[in-house]
């Protein structure tokens, strides 16, 4: 196959679709990705170049990430308080006790929603 093919193959699996997402819904889904690479980049450089992890620039992208998880639960009408409670809420119904393989292989997904549809 070469790459003309390869496109024109590609190309009839691509949605029609086009719509426009809130803007800030998908400006702060970009940045957390962006920032969330940026975090990666520095780790990998400390496992995989012999360098020294520079936890000042983890710490920095860490913080980047909340500024980016900022603006999302700004537009969701919603608080660092209420996520970190809901997906604390998620993870004791997932893990009743604490992790172990086995609820983590076979997950309440049903449950998992219902706690997580709580105070939306």
């Amino acid at each position: 196959m070469n790459s003309k093919d390869f496109i024109i193959n590609s190309l009839r699996t691509e949605s029609p679709l086009y719509t426009s997402p809130n803007p800030r819904v998908l400006h702060a889904a970009m940045g957390c990705v962006t920032e969330s690479a940026e975090l990666m980049d520095a780790l990998k450089k400390g496992a995989f170049y012999g360098r020294d992890v520079d936890y000042v620039n983890v710490r920095e992208e860490a913080g980047d990430l909340l500024w980016y998880l900022a603006i999302l639960f700004d537009e969701l009408d919603t608080t660092f308080e209420k996520e970190m409670e809901r997906v604390i809420n998620k993870l004791k119904t997932r893990f009743p006790e604490k992790f172990d393989i086995e609820h983590a292989h076979s997950r309440d997904l049903e449950g998992e929603r219902k706690v997580l549809e709580c105070g939306t």
